[in-house]
């Protein structure tokens, strides 16, 4: 059988048996530390949240879904989305933010299909990776054929390790929202020497590609829980493709731009009784106690005050310790949460290729900060494309602008105009040498604590699929 033959059905073996564990997980179990902090109240509780992006308007969504009305929502820009942000460029729209769903992630798909707003645009430019040559020329290889050197044998059993590995009792719970009883393994080893150990490495390197160009870094320095939370969703996707022999991509694009949908949702949401608050930025957040031991919060944006019952933070860390009166344990928790400084550029280019999502393969490591490390074209004949840069300390817009002509030139391709470029702190997430077993325990136990509640992706893990899963959770656990 040709070697390319053995390979696909071990992907769709595989995919079949991660999605039956991803299946059997879907159920999550009522954690007993949930119960301990819960707080009831009525229907007629005020609730605020801040941060109108994907935890946030979810969550606004399952609370509305389970009866209450009384939700204030404030959003700092004067759009809803978060980081989600479509605009129009050429009359075409563009997404600075987040691109992609996928048709296997069910919260976001479901939100979509109740409201009848769900239609959505298959998603498939062809995924290259893009490597050097001894002489420094640049070859493009397709992501299905790229293995990074290892033999067909290692592949396969690769595979045939990653299947067993889904399964392990031990490693269940990355398949559930949020971080809860991790495994020492997860949060103890980077994913490259999360790999090594269970003997998947082989089949590491495609991933190691599709990961840091959705931005999440490299498998090399990032612990293993993050990366392994997003395998499960490229495996679903991959199974999809696979069963489908290519016909369904796996991935979409919204019809009228990622943010249309989120909008949709907003005016929705507003229908039911929500207070939207656009352009309201959150300044200051007291906390008080009751004598009946109910939670007292003050909410202070614009100058105006307001109070409330609840309270679900959505935004980064940092930025609620801007706002918050934080307790010791809130500030201990989030002290050792890093960000990337991610960019999003969109530029006009002669002599690339459209319809390709390229990923420089070369680029793909802390020394190259700041280089073009991926950037796609879904709209032939516009010579629009998308690229994508960390950055780093010394380097300024025009150092970044310079750098992505540069690399563009490296492909054959001449770059006429940086048309817009959009800076994101991106991917909180903490570091493994500030990683210990009880780094998530301190953190969710925060959740409760004086009527306060937090989503987002420290919490979640930073994708749009993962957020709205963990803020739909939190809301039906608590």
């Amino acid at each position: 059988m040709h070697s390319s033959s053995v390979r696909h059905i071990l992907t769709v073996f595989v995919g079949v048996t991660t999605l039956v564990q991803v299946l059997l997980a879907s159920d999550v179990e009522e954690l007993g530390a949930v119960r301990a902090l819960r707080q009831r109240a009525g229907r007629d509780a005020r609730i605020a949240v801040i941060g109108a992006g994907t935890s946030g308007v979810t969550a606004v969504h399952a609370l509305q879904k389970k009866g209450y009305r009384n939700i204030t929502l404030y959003e700092g820009e004067d759009r809803i989305g978060g980081k989600v942000h479509s605009v129009v460029i050429d009359g075409r729209q563009i997404e600075l933010g987040a691109v992609l769903g996928a048709k296997g992630t069910p919260t976001i798909y479901r939100m979509a299909r109740e409201l009848g707003i769900l239609k959505m645009t298959p998603f498939a430019p062809t995924v290259l990776v893009a490597l050097k040559n001894g002489d420094g020329s640049v070859k493009k290889v397709p992501i299905d054929r790229y293995w990074g050197g290892h033999s067909n044998i290692a592949v396969a059993r690769g595979l045939l390790q990653l299947s067993r590995l889904v399964w392990l009792s031990r490693f269940k719970s990355v398949f559930k929202p949020g971080f809860y009883n991790l495994d020492p393994d997860l949060v103890g080893l980077t994913m490259t020497e999360f790999a090594k150990k269970h003997r998947f490495d082989s089949v590491l390197e495609p991933a190691h590609v599709i990961l840091y160009a959705c931005g999440y870094g490299s498998p090399d320095e990032v612990p293993a829980l993050y990366l392994m939370k997003m395998m499960k969703l490229m495996l679903k996707v991959r199974i999809r493709q696979d069963l489908t022999f290519h016909m369904d991509p796996g991935f979409y694009t919204f019809d009228g731009g990622y943010q249309k949908l989120w909008e949709k949702i907003g005016e929705h949401l507003v229908k039911n009784g929500l207070d939207l608050r656009l352009s309201s930025w959150v300044q200051r957040v007291v906390r008080r106690t009751r004598a009946d031991g109910s939670a007292e919060i003050l909410v202070t944006a614009n100058g105006r005050t307001d109070v409330y019952d609840r309270l679900l933070i959505t935004v980064m860390p940092k930025q609620a310790l801007g706002f918050l009166d934080a307790t010791g344990e809130e500030r201990a928790a989030f002290s050792k949460v890093s960000t990337f400084d991610y960019h999003s550029v969109v530029f006009r280019a002669r002599g690339l290729e459209e319809s390709e999502w390229v990923s420089m393969r070369y680029n793909m490591t802390r020394a190259r900060d700041g280089h073009l490390f991926s950037y796609y074209n879904d709209d032939p004949g516009s010579g629009v494309f998308t690229g994508y840069q960390f950055s780093r300390p010394d380097a300024g817009p025009e150092e970044l602008d310079r750098l992505v002509r540069q690399d563009v030139a490296e492909l054959g391709g001449t770059v006429t105009d940086i048309v817009v470029r959009k800076p994101w702190t991106y991917f909180p997430h903490v570091k493994l040498l500030d990683l210990a077993t009880d780094t998530y325990p301190r953190l969710n136990a925060l959740q409760g604590q004086l009527g306060t509640y937090y989503l987002g992706g420290l919490f979640a893990f930073e994708s749009t699929d993962y957020c709205a899963e963990f803020a739909e959770f939190v809301v039906n656990q608590y």
